[in-house]
């Protein structure tokens, strides 16, 4: 057996066509059943009923109309009010690290805007 077979090995001693580790959360599609979101328990966006393959999509709206909350609750961020988030058929909220799964690059910087180009290297190496 190659290291890489053995990287695809089951459990029972299959392997894996995709290469997936044995517990991997495959991501086929993600889906939102009945998602409501908000914060400090008020509803902002909801009830939000969608299902997505894996590609590239764009989400336009007016301001304030929930794209960044929806997107939040997709990525794992912001977990929704009720509703299930489902990413490859697995339910976030039983696995949270099924969000792996998601990439989500918003709209604001990550850090503060008042770090010095050294000040934020320091931070970033420390991290």
């Amino acid at each position: 057996m190659t290291p890489q077979s053995a990287a695809r090995a089951r459990v029972d001693g299959s392997e894996d066509p995709a290469g997936r580790a044995p517990d991997a959360i495959p991501l086929a599609s993600l889906a939102l059943e009945g998602v409501r979101a908000g914060y400090r328990g008020r509803a902002a966006l909801g009830p939000v009923d969608v299902a997505l393959s894996t590609g590239v999509y764009a989400l336009l709206g007016r301001n304030g109309a929930g794209k960044t909350t929806l997107m939040r609750v997709m990525a794992g961020i912001l977990a929704p009010l009720s509703g299930r988030v489902l990413i490859g058929g697995t339910d976030l909220a039983a696995r949270p690290e099924a969000k792996d799964q998601v990439a989500y690059l918003g709209h604001r910087a990550a850090v503060s805007m008042d770090l010095t180009v050294r000040r934020h290297r320091r931070l970033r190496g420390a991290l």
